[in-house]
Parts: C-alpha cells; sequence; structure tokens
C-alpha cells in the first residue's frame, strides 16, 4: 500500500473563531489523535485538495510530518467534515495507526464488467456500496473489486460469494446482497378504446330538417 506525505503545524489555539480564522488564511483545522494522542493540527487547503483530487482521502497511508519536529506520523482519514452549503472540507480527522496491529475499516466496492442480465434488459441493483474488514494496514486495499459479468437476470452475488485474499477479514454477513440483476419491469399494456361515433355539427343537422321540410 503505497504511503503519501502531507505537511502539517501544531494548533496552538482552538475554538469555532480560531477555526474560521485558519480556513480565511488557507488553512484547514484537523486534528490528529489515537488512543494515546490528541494533537490539534493543521494542514494547507491546497495540499489537502490536491492529494484528494489525485489519490482521494480515504484508505491510503498519509504521513504527516509536523512542522520544526523530527518525527512523522502514518495515519488514516477518519471522518472528513463538509460545509453544509459549499460542501468545502472545513475539517479532517486523522487517526494515527502502527503498521503492526490490524485496524477495521470500510473500503469501497467497485463493480468490473457489464452483467449479461443488463444485456437482456435486466435492472442492475448496487445495494452494498462498502465492505468492513479487519487487517494489516499494509494488506490495506484501496478497493475491492467485484466481477459482475455472469449475472444474468435475477442473480445475486453475496459477501460470502466473495474470494478475498486470507490477510482480509470480511466483517459483513455472508448473506449481505453486493449487487442483484432485477428483471425488468412489464410496461403496462394499454387498452384500445374504440373512437366514439363523431355526431354531426348542429349546423349540419339544422340544413337536412329544412330540406326535409321544403320537399313536403
Amino acid at each position: 500500500m503505497q504511503k503519501y506525505s502531507l505537511k502539517c503545524e501544531r494548533r496552538e489555539k482552538s475554538g469555532s473563531a480560531e477555526s474560521r480564522r485558519l480556513r480565511r488564511a488557507g488553512f484547514i483545522p484537523c486534528i490528529l489523535y489515537s488512543k494515546d494522542l490528541n494533537i490539534p493540527i493543521k494542514v494547507r487547503r491546497e495540499d489537502i485538495l490536491k492529494l484528494a483530487h489525485t489519490h482521494g482521502l480515504e484508505n491510503i497511508i498519509i504521513e504527516l510530518s509536523l512542522k520544526d519536529e523530527e518525527k512523522s506520523y502514518p495515519a488514516l482519514v477518519k471522518e472528513v467534515q463538509y460545509h453544509p452549503v459549499s460542501d468545502d472540507i472545513i475539517h479532517i480527522d486523522f487517526f494515527k495507526i502502527s503498521m503492526e496491529e490490524k485496524i477495521v475499516t470500510k473500503v469501497p466496492i467497485e463493480l468490473k464488467g457489464e452483467a449479461v442480465g443488463v444485456k437482456k434488459g435486466g435492472v442492475l441493483e448496487f445495494l452494498l456500496r462498502e465492505l468492513e474488514i479487519e487487517c494489516l494496514v499494509k494488506d490495506l486495499p484501496e478497493k475491492i473489486e467485484v466481477d459482475i459479468s455472469d449475472l444474468d437476470i435475477a442473480d445475486s452475488i453475496h459477501v460470502g460469494d466473495l474470494e478475498l485474499p486470507e490477510n482480509l477479514k470480511v466483517l459483513n454477513e455472508e448473506e449481505e446482497v453486493i449487487v442483484t440483476c432485477a428483471a425488468p419491469e412489464e410496461m403496462p399494456v394499454e387498452e384500445e378504446v374504440a373512437p366514439e361515433a363523431e355526431s354531426e355539427p348542429e349546423v349540419i343537422k339544422e340544413k337536412k330538417k329544412e330540406e326535409e321540410e321544403e320537399t313536403k
């Protein structure tokens, strides 16, 4: 698993007013924590966005290098908070990890191939998009690929159907459905309604009546 580096600095102050000041100055307030660690830090916004756009922030090891300190901390992104209106990143929780200890985290599922059932008109339903797994950090995959090429109409792929390396322990129930191919919905048949007999315009009716009277 690849590592990516980020430079950061300790935050001397805390609070919402200080966080707003940091954001105006081009930083994102963050926290680096573990069982025995809790360090308020700040990271340059442009560095975070560059990493997010290039590699994403989930399931990658980030080496946090503190300014003016000789040691760095390997960490995973545990939570990202976004602004409710602008959708900008406003806070990040980093969890310090040990390369020798197992962790529990969620890994995204990515579907591969085109289901044969979809080619027949079936509807693909992607129900479980993440797997919860336990493993050493070095064995943590960035994603789990699921091949759906042989998925036919009315078929499903369950968690128990996956063939994963032995160093990955899946914590989801084996019966959970990851993806299924449902039969296409039948279009309702519209009943043909016989057109109503067209009634003669009133003017024509009156003209016929006059002609009949004249012939009498």
